[in-house]
């Protein structure tokens, strides 16, 4: 039976009788539900006869509902409404929550801390609510135990709700339940609990025959996944340290002999390589004479480290066949292993210590000049081409002092400079090289439509007309290696619908170069984010029919959202790399600076790098039974990707395949079947739908007027693949074995009292019958037993009487 009692206000101890049949006192309709995870709530509609009748003050009338002696509920008013029925009766309707919503009306200021257990955290979160709310509406932490194995979590709250802080912090991070519980006197209670509820394995079942009304289960393989994509925390924008980026080398200048001379041994001047390689085969007389490949030859000088570009030129001022490359020594070897051997020289020369300038040959000498060589000592540093010029080549003394002791030995570097400007190089505007993707190409021809600008009569049909870069295709410039056209330092390697993968390089002046739709694969691209390039090195392997490229020097990803308008600040590269630039000079104070791609997409970590390249993990098993279904679980809190599967694999270990269940049942309050509690779990009998098991209620809805009519809300529950197997071929066998319809009596107390039997036709096996006749006859036992035990009309009458006295008070236990 189902009492309440209402108080005026939550601190009064004297409350009065809303609802007790035994006194006369009633309600015109009543519903409380119970939850396990959420606010319970009541509502109650009342007439005039009830002392609830526009007495009712939100947050000041509570009430407390009693099952029995039971104390079910303690709530507070918050919804009170006033209506008239059809049939002309005015009712009023209350809605009541529980003492939980306390938690409601408090805010959580600012805080961040690390190391606190479950517990201590949710103190310092009600310390805060305490300080706030007046003492009926605060609460004392009794019992937690929820853990966080390491205790090193960071949590960081801004200004919400208590129970919002709680929910999200604790309960959804680490699971359990929080459970608030009255205390008529003094302090209320919070426990924070991994579980909560008790298994009923020999009382209360829910039972085909004696209780059950109805029953359903369904198997929902939609909701299992058999091919896991485990995502990881949000992946914050990388940044890149380019300080001093792309050092290439010295300035590459054209410009006169000393600018030349501070060119790094390895410097480019964007020449056309193929004219370049044509010019010296035929001007070469070790070429001639020796039989030289000239590609090889090439391939040779730059694969150790100096410029072909210089080296070539160098060669064609010193001409002969006697000696070796350069002029330098005898011969070492053949073509190829001379070459190698001379550019380790040009290398260590380079890198000496101290400049001791060749002031004489055969041929002539100049006196030594200690103040110049001093003045070549500060200007000519290590690396650069003056180094090794100076202490290798007397007429390169002289050049540079510009002195004439023989007329016809000439100026060997001013012959290098004509030479390559004859090739089509130039000085570089910045200090820094531009050269061509396809050196061997150089230059090369482009229909219209592989140009960069806006030109909408090509034919291809870009938005706008407008193309952002320039494509240099497989047939009009072969090659696979991709040269970078100018040095810096990689600041994105990654894959965008579009572009394909690509690469994106960070220029000292501030440009962003961008090379992309080249590489069907990542691992074509060879470079990696921070690494150091220069120009001419190569960063990538091309397999597809073009490679474009694209220059500006906004923001790449502000600048590729206008990738078809020149609001994206396209520059052309053609002419970038034929000026050597476009007049901007290195950007000052390098040191320490970075690229933050603050405007990068923010995707998840996943599991990629430490799964051969692959985002998922396949379940053989469940793919067997049900096929491929991709899902994603994120793990928020994971930031390395090998911790991200190490705990995708522990999900799939624990993985269940979902069920769905139905189930109405009476509540009998006879010997052996007592009240459902919420969170309880209770056996669930009847093989014709499922096998024997435990199930967990999480909701109960009560009607007040009718106390056997209770629904009840099964948690959803899971089983393993082997379970869900052995559940099929159980249910087949049963299907097979069905051959017979009974009457299924179902009879609550009050319907038995008046020996009005209410029949309901169901299915059930053969093996049920006898059951079932046994039981309606212990029921009929049970009634006739219950008529024995009532008490006489005048006696009860009399109780009434004495009873009403009493209405107009009670106490906390409702008696």
């Amino acid at each position: 039976m189902y009492r309440i009692i209402g108080y005026n206000e939550p601190t009064d101890k004297a409350g009065f009788i809303v609802l007790d049949p035994r006194v006369n006192r009633h309600i015109s309709s009543g519903k409380l539900t119970l939850k396990e995870s959420n606010i319970d709530d009541l509502t109650i509609t009342v007439n005039q006869a009830s002392p609830l009748w526009d007495n009712v003050r939100p947050y000041h009338t509570h009430v407390n509902v009693y099952d029995d002696n039971e104390l079910i509920f303690r709530g507070r008013a918050i919804k009170p409404k006033k209506s008239m029925e059809e049939s002309g009766q005015f009712i009023r309707e209350y809605v009541f929550e529980d003492i939980e919503a306390y938690l409601m009306d408090s805010t959580q200021r600012f805080y961040e801390g690390v190391g606190q257990t479950p517990k201590e955290f949710l103190q310092t979160l009600i310390d805060v609510h305490n300080s706030q709310v007046p003492d009926y509406k605060k609460f004392q932490v009794r019992n937690v135990n929820v853990t966080n194995n390491k205790d090193d979590q960071y949590r960081q709250i801004d200004y919400p709700k208590t129970s919002d802080a709680i929910n999200d912090k604790l309960v959804k991070s680490l699971g359990g339940y929080i459970v608030t519980t009255y205390n008529p006197n003094g302090i209320n209670y919070i426990d924070y609990l991994t579980d909560i509820g008790i298994d009923h394995k020999d009382d209360t079942p829910i039972q085909l025959a004696k209780n059950m009304k109805s029953a359903s289960m369904q198997i929902d393989p939609t909701k299992v996944i058999t091919r896991l994509i485990p995502l990881g925390k949000t992946l914050e924008p990388s940044k890149v340290d380019v300080s001093d980026d792309g050092g290439e080398g010295g300035s590459g200048s054209l410009d006169s002999p000393e600018e030349f001379c501070k060119s790094e041994i390895n410097a480019t001047w964007s020449s056309d390589i193929n004219n370049m390689k044509q010019d010296f085969a035929a001007r070469s007389s070790r070429v001639r004479a020796w039989g030289v490949d000239v590609n090889r030859l090439y391939d040779v000088v730059k694969n150790a480290g100096v410029s072909p570009e210089w080296f070539f030129a160098y060669e064609l001022q010193e001409q002969g066949t006697y000696y070796g490359w350069l002029n330098h020594t005898y011969r070492h070897g053949d073509a190829y292993s001379d070459a190698q051997s001379v550019c380790e020289w040009i290398k260590n020369c380079s890198n000496s210590n101290s400049i001791n300038p060749a002031w004489s040959a055969p041929e002539g000498s100049i006196a030594p000049n200690q103040a110049l060589a001093d003045k070549w000592n500060q200007e000519f540093g290590k690396g650069t081409i003056g180094r090794v010029y100076l202490q290798g080549t007397a007429a390169a003394v002289w050049d540079l002092a510009g002195q004439t002791p023989n007329p016809a030995i000439g100026k060997p570097i001013s012959g290098c400079i004509s030479c390559i400007k004859r090739w089509g190089g130039h000085s570089n505007a910045t200090g820094g090289t531009w050269g061509w993707p396809f050196p061997d190409v150089g230059e090369g021809h482009f229909s219209l439509g592989q140009t960069f600008g806006t030109h909408p009569q090509d034919g291809v049909g870009r938005t706008n007309g407008f193309h952002d870069g320039l494509d240099f295709g497989s047939v009009d410039h072969p090659g696979r290696e991709v040269h970078c056209i100018h040095g810096g330092t990689v600041t994105i390697k990654s894959a965008m619908g579009g572009l394909g993968n690509f690469v994106v390089i960070h220029t000292p002046e501030g440009f962003n170069i961008v090379y992309q739709e080249a590489f069907s694969s990542p691992s074509n691209i060879i470079v990696s984010v921070g690494q150091k390039v220069k120009t001419g090195d190569v960063i990538g392997y091309r397999d597809t029919d073009h490679v474009h490229i694209g220059v500006t020097k906004q923001d790449f990803y502000q600048a590729v959202r206008n990738s078809f308008s020149p609001a994206g600040g396209w520059l052309d590269p053609v002419k970038l790399i034929k000026e050597g630039g476009d007049g901007s000079k290195p950007q000052e104070g390098k040191k320490d600076q970075t690229v933050d791609n603050s405007n990068a997409a923010r995707p998840k970590l996943t599991i990629t790098t430490v799964n051969n390249g692959r985002d998922y993990i396949d379940i053989p098993d469940l793919q067997k039974e049900f096929g491929i279904i991709e899902g994603t679980v994120e793990f928020d809190n994971v930031d390395d990707p090998n911790v991200l599967m190490q705990q995708a694999q522990a999900w799939i270990k624990a993985q269940r395949i979902p069920q769905s269940w139905e189930v109405t049942a009476l509540e009998l309050h006879m010997a052996n079947f007592k009240s459902f509690k919420v969170a309880d779990r209770y056996m669930f009998i009847n093989p014709n739908v499922a096998k024997s098991q435990l199930l967990r209620i999480t909701q109960k809805e009560i009607d007040l007027l009718k106390p056997h009519a209770s629904s009840l809300t099964i948690g959803d529950k899971t089983m393993g693949l082997t379970d869900y197997q052995l559940e099929n071929q159980v249910n087949f066998q049963q299907f097979k074995e069905m051959r017979v319809m009974v009457n299924q009596v179902v009879q609550t107390q009050e319907q038995s009292a008046n020996n009005n039997n209410k029949v309901m036709q169901n299915f059930a096996s053969s093996a049920d019958l006898a059951q079932m006749r046994q039981d309606l006859r212990n029921l009929q036992d049970d009634n006739d037993r219950a008529r024995k035990g009532m008490v006489p009309l005048e006696e009860f009458n009399k109780l009434k009487e004495q009873v009403e006295k009493l209405t107009t008070g009670g106490d906390n236990s409702g008696k």
